[in-house]
């Protein structure tokens, strides 16, 4: 255990700095599109921006609430959501509560089965991707609530995490917008649910094999409910000094690479806290999995990664290499642990990652919905009564 509060200081840098790294230093780059990807890949995504109408007493529309009743105000928040539900003319909230042997799949194909117009995950990111991983494929949409640590896909795509009522007006009259899910495939190890030969799981912003994947799982709950994202650092301090493995990287269908890394990773986008992109060519709708490998030669060299990103010094840094493709096939001489958007699946030694274009709506702000909330000119969440009209639109004007 890190005590020593430089020594916590060093870790915080170390972790930084390898964000910086993952994020400018590109040492190889190879574009595979159109070099024997599916066809599928050279289309252009279709992005449902119409606008939901806004306007009038709408009656008949009804959101499902899927949330984890254990989180901290889940009563206050359920209040605050049924009111604002009644507030913009809409039913009662459909609330369905996870559990620990269902956390969120089976409920969210309760709410489909309802016929609701949009389902609101209300947690982090392993509830949005349990949720979205029914909700791929279908034409109802994804509502975002982040009340999670990272709060990953929320931040990429510009909804609020700290303002719990702009988070749900959004959800009910925001606009539809079609985004890339990534597939990922265990073999040769254990997964969840199902074990080997189970089916793809879904992730919507980053999966990893490896370090990252072994800093999730050692972060310390107790220290992450007390200070949050940066429970990570202390996880990955203790984890820099592991051995590097020897795997083969195969891309689309490219010749097989051999490689001996500390992670792998494949983006759908890849916007971190901090404003930091870890892979700043990813892009959510572009059809594209962004795929980086990264091989720092034990502890003393992610410290020295570290101090020469401090110095803002490219020299001598450890290998990281970038591709694009449609899907990357990772078979490891051993186990590695496996990450999702933040959640532990499992260990295997052989990992498949793809892209699957446009197959999740999500709901995001509208233009006039930014701007009014760039000028905070919706309610508090104690505000609950009607709404004054803002002073910059007609009173009939509801957003």
């Amino acid at each position: 255990m890190i005590t020593v509060p430089l020594v916590l200081v060093i870790a915080i840098a170390v972790v930084v700095a390898i964000l910086g790294v993952l994020a400018g230093s590109v040492v190889t780059r190879r574009r595979l599109v159109g070099r024997g990807g599916p066809t599928s890949l050279r289309r252009a995504v279709h992005t449902d921006t119409s606008t939901i109408e806004i306007g009038g007493n709408r009656t008949g529309r009804r959101a499902a609430v899927i949330m984890n009743p254990t989180k901290r105000d889940a009563k206050q928040l359920r209040a605050t959501v049924e009111a604002i539900c009644r507030q913009e003319g809409w039913q009662d909230p459909l609330w369905l509560e996870t559990t620990v042997d269902d956390p969120g799949g089976g409920q969210t194909r309760e709410a489909l089965e309802a016929g609701v117009d949009v389902v609101i995950a209300a947690g982090g990111d392993g509830t949005v991707r349990v949720v979205a991983e029914q909700l791929a494929g279908t034409d109802v949409a994804l509502g975002l609530l982040p009340l999670g640590t990272g709060n990953l896909l929320a931040r990429n795509l510009d909804v609020t995490v700290d303002r719990h009522e702009w988070a749900i007006r959004t959800a009910l009259w925001g606009q539809n917008r079609r985004i890339d899910v990534g597939l990922a495939k265990l073999d040769g190890g254990t997964g969840e649910p199902g074990g080997t030969g189970d089916p793809a799981h879904v992730f919507l912003v980053l999966a990893g094999i490896g370090f990252d994947a072994t800093v999730m799982a050692g972060t310390r709950s107790d220290l992450k409910q007390i200070v949050g994202w940066w429970a990570y650092l202390e996880a990955g301090m203790r984890n820099l000094g592991g051995p590097r493995t020897k795997v083969e990287l195969r891309l689309d269908d490219g010749e097989p690479m051999s490689r001996k890394i500390r992670t792998v990773l494949g983006g759908n986008c890849a916007r971190l806290p901090g404003g930091i992109d870890l892979m700043p060519d990813a892009k959510i709708d572009d059809g594209i999995l962004d795929v980086m490998a990264v091989s720092p030669p034990g502890y003393f060299g992610w410290v020295g990664v570290a101090a020469r990103v401090l110095f803002r010094t490219r020299r001598g840094l450890p290998v990281v290499e970038h591709y694009q493709g449609a899907k990357v096939v990772i078979d490891a001489e051993q186990p590695l642990d496996v990450q999702l958007d933040g959640d532990m699946i499992g260990s295997t030694s052989t990992l498949t990652m793809q892209v699957e274009p446009g197959a999740l709506l999500v709901r995001v702000p509208t233009p006039e919905q930014r701007r009014q909330m760039r000028l905070d000119m919706w309610p508090n969440l104690g505000t609950l009564g009607p709404r004054p009209a803002p002073k910059s639109t007609p009173a009939t004007s509801r957003q």
